[in-house]
């Protein structure tokens, strides 16, 4: 086995100091209902999946359970979830374009994006959705199923981090194996005579992993009863051009003001002047910019194929259904650009210019997300929650209502709980309540006090739908009611 380069270290490491100055940041913001689920999955009740849904695996939380304080649980699942998006750069920089010199562009890449793109879009990437972490993981099986030593540990290990990796997003296979093939075949062009067969056959054994993993989180799904809540089917091939409109529309307003693209545009445009006046630099960035090209065309299959999707047209084709394919794009219009020049540096100035590169990630994290406040965490989160105080000042055991402020309000509540040193629980009554509505139940009727914010117009919807007795208003706060049953003693 290779020994581990220092500039891998170092790039690993700044992936992770960039995590935690976001992570102790005013980034929880722009928390909501879905990114503070996943801390009572870790500590009222684990499933396999998201909540009442069959795409997303709960890894982390898993990971996350051994923290019993709400707020740790929530701040260590962000950073992971940082760490990992940050990483997933890494990994995809030196599965695409090799396994020497690779670090430079990974961390330039992370770093871009950290700096240009829009806040709340690197919160979706990087903070809380599964796509960076299951990119991560994928990239890394296709690694070690192709990498150097015995296969008697290499294909175990890559047959593992590809169930991980399907485990976390079930569909990643969509985009890994179009990225593998379009990678292959660019790599193929390259090449002349019976030298264009090995990397063509990489490619298909890469593309057969991922099917693999795709495969095997179908069969999970099916045997463990998973309910299916996600439309595996295209819309009516009728609406294919406005499906298709819709999403591009979105891949370009919801990353306005477009600073990345233009950057990662420019790169691309300087790479390409540099080849057309240099043989030099034509030969050294002449496979970067094949596997670029097919990465593009792989990204814009990706792209025909998803929009068309019943079940993205349904969730109205939000960017965030392209989020695999964006950070290999960013590194494809990078590589022509700085593969070269890495070739070039000796080991000390390399070195140097990771080190730089490294500051230039926490550097982007400072433009984004300003500096560490780990003062204000709890009370940029109690803004999320603004019922949380009253409600446990009136004892309250439930909160019902709207899944996007009844969620927040209930982990903040639990947090205000544990740090009283109180064991007791508040349990949600919303939308994917149902999963803890035993545990919801389990407690005398004189005892239930459920606060509704008195401006929230779903609460005695889900309390019907839940099949809770008659109701009554017990007292009134400045912004909850507290509701009791009726009669009970």
């Amino acid at each position: 086995m290779r020994r581990v380069r220092p500039e891998t270290w170092l790039a690993i490491a700044a992936c992770a100091a960039a995590a935690l100055w976001i992570d102790l940041g005013h980034f929880h913001r722009i928390e909501d209902g879905d990114s503070m689920l996943p801390v009572l999955i870790s500590l009222q009740r684990w499933t396999p999946f998201y909540w009442e849904q069959d795409r997303f695996g709960q890894l982390v939380p898993l990971l996350a359970m051994p923290l019993k304080d709400p707020l740790a649980n929530l701040l260590f699942q962000r950073w992971f979830f940082l760490f990992t998006g940050l990483c997933s750069f890494l990994a995809a920089a030196r599965w695409a374009f090799g396994r020497e010199r690779w670090q430079l562009l990974g961390l330039l890449g992370a770093a871009l994006w950290l700096a240009l793109m829009p806040l709340v879009r690197s919160y979706e990437f990087l903070g809380h959705n599964p796509y960076a972490l299951s990119m991560l993981l994928g990239f890394s099986a296709l690694l070690a199923a192709e990498g150097e030593g015995s296969r008697a540990w290499r294909w175990p290990l890559a047959a593992a981090l590809v169930l991980l990796s399907h485990w976390v997003s079930s569909a990643m296979f969509v985009f890994l194996v179009p990225a593998a093939l379009g990678r292959a075949a660019a790599l193929a062009l390259g090449r002349r005579g019976g030298e264009r067969w090995p990397p063509l056959w990489r490619g298909l054994r890469e593309a057969g992993w991922a099917l693999g993993g795709g495969g095997a989180a179908w069969a999970f799904n099916r045997l463990t009863g998973v309910p299916r809540t996600t439309a595996l089917h295209p819309v009516p091939v009728q609406q294919w051009p406005n499906a298709w409109a819709q999403l591009g529309h979105h891949l370009w307003a919801d990353q306005a003001p477009q600073w990345l693209f233009w950057a990662s545009l420019a790169a691309g445009v300087a790479g390409a002047a540099a080849m057309a006046r240099s043989a030099r630099w034509r030969r050294e960035a002449a496979d970067a910019a094949r596997v670029g090209v097919g990465l593009l065309l792989a990204s814009a299959g990706y792209f025909l194929l998803v929009a068309v999707q019943a079940h993205v047209v349904e969730n109205l084709s939000l960017i965030r259904y392209l989020y695999p394919a964006l950070p290999l794009l960013e590194l494809s219009l990078l590589a022509p650009a700085v593969l070269p020049v890495e070739q070039v540096l000796d080991a000390r100035a390399f070195r140097a210019a990771c080190g730089v590169a490294a500051a230039c990630a926490l550097g982007g994290s400072a433009l984004t997300f300003g500096a560490p406040a780990p003062g204000s965490i709890r009370a940029d989160l109690e803004a999320v929650s603004p019922v949380t105080a009253e409600a446990i000042s009136l004892r309250c055991t439930h909160v019902a209502g709207n899944y996007w402020k009844v969620w927040p309000a209930v982990v903040m509540a639990n947090a205000d709980l544990y740090r009283r040193g109180e064991r007791r629980q508040v349990y949600g009554i919303a939308n994917r309540a149902a999963v803890t509505m035993d545990l919801a139940t389990a407690m005398r009727p004189q005892d239930v006090r459920i606060a509704v914010a008195l401006d929230d117009g779903e609460a005695m919807g889900w309390l019907r739908a839940f099949r809770f007795p008659n109701l009554v208003v017990l007292e009134r706060g400045q912004q909850i009611a507290v509701l009791g049953v009726q009669g009970a003693r």
